[in-house]
């Protein structure tokens, strides 16, 4: 089993920003009160970003804009840089270390719609291996506390996501919140060996995300459609927050392989943090 590449006492101190990109629309400013909370909790500067693609000066060097007022209330600042597209000047602002937290609204588009009008949150999750927190076009702005995370994984894969184990395992511990293992299956398991190795494998990720206080628990579902379950499951306790891993794959291979992190985003008034999958 491969070892998470974080502690928890390196989770909660080595946050060097909390990035949220702004581009001054309602949508993009929903992820306020969230932000702040993040801030506070791991002690990490909130940064506002905006990315201007219609400058001429793509190397000049980023601006600051002082705003007295915002559609969610207060004032902010916001930093400007210019870069040839929104996804160049988002990496771009968050270094390279993997040291920032990403918070980030999204229409959650699939399909024709996202083949039409393209996919920030994809392109970003592609070329980002740090963690993102999202916030799909039903969610609820809320000033509730997190009362739970829920971890999602697929039962049908033995692919996972060390550092997303240990994102949970160390925001459970820094919010004081439990963690409930979900797995969602399609079909009923008739097979013996399957259901050993299902039990196993979700046993493994129950003692990856536990923490001292607070053993995780395990919630099994049976629906055809996991990523519209999960959501339902999520939303059923307001303060919840998802964890989930993704491929990332470009629209035209989920068009084909489908994407239950998009379905999930795109139905769930919970946020979500999420990490991609890589191949190590």
């Amino acid at each position: 089993m491969t070892t998470p590449s974080r502690t928890l006492s390196d989770l909660t101190t080595r946050y060097a920003q909390v990035v949220v990109p702004v581009d001054f629309s309602p949508l993009s400013w929903r992820m306020v009160i969230l932000a702040t909370r993040m801030s506070k909790t791991f002690e990490a500067p909130r940064r506002f970003v905006h990315v201007d693609t219609a400058s001429p000066w793509l190397d000049e060097g980023m601006s600051r804009l002082e705003l007295r007022t915002t559609p969610s209330g207060g004032t902010a600042s916001v930093d400007v840089i210019a870069a040839r597209t929104v996804v160049d000047g988002i990496i771009r602002a968050l270094g390279d270390d993997e040291a920032s937290l990403l918070l980030m609204s999204s229409h959650g588009h699939t399909g024709v719609t996202e083949l039409a009008t393209g996919s920030t949150t994809t392109a970003v999750l592609r070329q980002w291996r740090g963690p993102l927190v999202l916030a799909g076009p039903n969610y609820k702005v809320s000033a509730v506390p997190f009362r739970r995370i829920v971890y999602c994984i697929d039962p049908t894969s033995s692919t996972n996501s060390p550092e997303l184990a240990a994102d949970v395992r160390a925001w459970a511990a820094a919010f004081d919140i439990p963690v409930e293992v979900l797995a969602v299956l399609s079909d009923p398991l008739t097979d013996y060996d399957t259901i050993v190795s299902l039990n196993r494998r979700l046993d493994e990720a129950a003692d990856l995300v536990s923490t001292d206080q607070r053993p995780a628990t395990i919630v099994r579902l049976e629906d055809a459609r996991p990523g519209r379950n999960i959501a339902t499951y999520a939303d059923l306790v307001d303060g919840t927050l998802l964890a989930m891993a993704t491929h990332a794959r470009p629209a035209a291979a989920r068009a084909v392989l489908g994407s239950t992190a998009m379905a999930v985003l795109r139905h769930a008034t919970s946020p979500m943090l999420v990490r991609r999958l890589t191949t190590r």
